[in-house]
């Protein structure tokens, strides 16, 4: 499999060409992280260099007072010293390009949550919620069926205790109709849950008014 992310720089300078830079193009229409990376190419560049830079000159203080000690004198002339200095050089590359890949991640992932959190509020925000008159109003609910307790608690924002009961109902009763309003109900607790599965498999089961809407709704894209 193409590890894409490795070709990033080449694209973002201009060198990537031909049929991978085709082929990377059209990986970045559908491959979220590497369209993230890409989008925050020159941030996390700004981060490595500075990392880099500050890593260096750590470095160079370190070398500066070696250089008071005979023995590391002696070792920094020796062949060996550059062998280690490679290592070292290769040690900061690598911690760097962690550092950077970690950016890249997390940045992708706060625009992810960002998305979500107003993709949210914007079903719910938007969702003409059911009514039944009998539910919005305090009533001993002991000789209620258990279709009319699962709105009740649905209107008290008890949605957890409205889903128990309408799973009841629909237990309880098989008819059409029945069926149809439960799960129009059902499908609405799920929602206010957010709980998108679970909603867009009770609405698809029932046939009142209002369903395709919601569906819609619900797997609308930003």
């Amino acid at each position: 499999m193409e590890n894409w992310h490795e070709h990033i720089e080449d694209y973002m300078e201009g060198t990537l060409a031909g049929d991978l830079k085709e082929a990377f193009e059209k990986e970045l229409e559908y491959n979220k992280s590497l369209k993230a990376a890409v989008e925050n190419y020159e941030d996390a560049r700004k981060i490595s260099e500075g990392l880099l830079e500050i890593d260096m000159m750590e470095t160079l203080s370190r070398l500066s007072e070696s250089n008071n000690d005979e023995r590391n004198k002696k070792f920094h002339n020796s062949s060996d010293s550059k062998l280690k200095g490679r290592i070292i050089n290769l040690r900061k590359w690598v911690a760097a390009a962690s550092v950077v890949g970690t950016l890249l991640v997390g940045v992708w992932w706060i625009n992810e949550s960002i998305k979500e959190v107003k993709f949210k509020n914007y079903v719910l925000n938007n969702i003409e919620r059911p009514i039944d008159e009998n539910t919005t109003r305090s009533i001993d609910i002991e000789d209620e069926s258990p279709l009319e307790k699962g709105k009740y608690y649905y209107w008290l924002n008890d949605f957890e205790e409205s889903i128990n009961w309408l799973k009841i109902a629909l237990e309880a009763k098989k008819d059409k109709k029945s069926q149809s309003e439960g799960h129009f109900w059902l499908g609405h607790a799920y929602v206010q849950l957010w709980m998108l599965e679970e909603a867009q498999e009770a609405w698809m089961k029932s046939e009142e008014e209002g369903v395709k809407e919601v569906l819609r709704l619900i797997s609308e894209e930003e």
